[in-house]
């Protein structure tokens, strides 16, 4: 045997050494073209950074292209509940020109019963200053009796006055609570609308975007930006445990698939308690 033609390793320990040297030579000579992408990619993590930066870009180009607001509510799912709260600020609207119309008719009714009411107290002034200042006046009977009577219906007009008043009081009341619904319901629409919403569907395409690349990120590289795993690898979008590669080649292949370069074989023989392997080079 001519031992030019092997490369001799002391020990199974010194082979898997010389071998393991052999594949890192290669690897960083060669890269993943020495290597199928199949058998690389377990071997392979997909860098976060890059997916949460990819993601983000896919998003902002998605809320750039996206139609209007409504086409944005549909893919975000929230069109039944816009629509909804839409709903209520129209019925709440109606209540609202409802309260308006009443109050308006019952202050048409209390400015009624006011003049009615300073009527009475003029009338009822001037018939007391009658009686007042003609004591042998021979219609003091009839003129008391008057009087009387306009104060009964004056009393009674004053009642209905203090009544419209409390119910105009009371519609005012109503009208602010309304006016208080009609802000939530706002501050609830504007969680749907504007700024808020490209907000929320930024947020979304992003999380979708971020589930499509770490799903099938070798998927991605191939359909989405024609990429192949070698240039990802290169761009830092990917990175490789080489020492896990190396040593899952090495357990695949076998030492002698990268020592023996001439005949792929690997032959051992016993010396004074010591194994030599032997790897035919030429």
């Amino acid at each position: 045997m001519n031992e030019e033609d092997y490369l001799i390793a002391r020990g199974w320990d010194q082979a898997y050494d010389a071998a393991y040297t052999r594949v890192r030579e290669d690897w960083e000579e060669n890269g993943i073209e020495w290597f199928s992408e199949s058998f690389v990619e377990p071997f392979t993590e997909v860098s976060y950074e890059w997916i949460e930066n990819e993601a983000e870009r896919r998003a902002h180009d998605d809320a750039a292209n996206a139609g209007d607001e409504e086409d944005m509510r549909e893919e975000l799912g929230v069109t039944t509940d816009y629509n909804s709260y839409m709903d209520d600020m129209g019925v709440v609207k109606e209540d609202i020109v409802k309260i308006l119309t009443q109050i308006q008719e019952a202050e048409f009714k209390r400015d009624e019963i006011e003049k009615e009411k300073i009527l009475l107290e003029k009338e009822i002034e001037t018939l007391g200053g009658d009686i007042e200042y003609d004591d042998d006046n021979p219609n003091y009977t009839e003129f008391s009796e008057e009087i009387e009577r306009l104060q009964t219906k004056l009393n009674q007009i004053e009642g209905w006055f203090e009544e419209t008043k409390t119910i105009i009081e009371l519609l005012y009341q109503d009208h602010s609570n309304l006016q208080l619904d009609i802000k939530e319901i706002k501050e609830t629409l504007s969680k749907y609308e504007g700024e808020k919403l490209l907000d929320d569907y930024f947020i979304w395409k992003t999380e979708e975007w971020t589930d499509i690349i770490e799903k099938e990120p070798l998927d991605y590289l191939s359909n989405y930006l024609d990429m192949t795993l070698g240039d990802a690898i290169d761009d830092g979008y990917i990175t490789v445990d080489e020492d896990a590669l190396i040593e899952g080649a090495l357990d695949s292949d076998g030492m002698a698939h990268f020592l023996a370069t001439q005949d792929g074989h690997e032959e051992m023989e016993e010396f004074n308690g010591v194994d030599y392997y032997f790897y035919r080079i030429s």
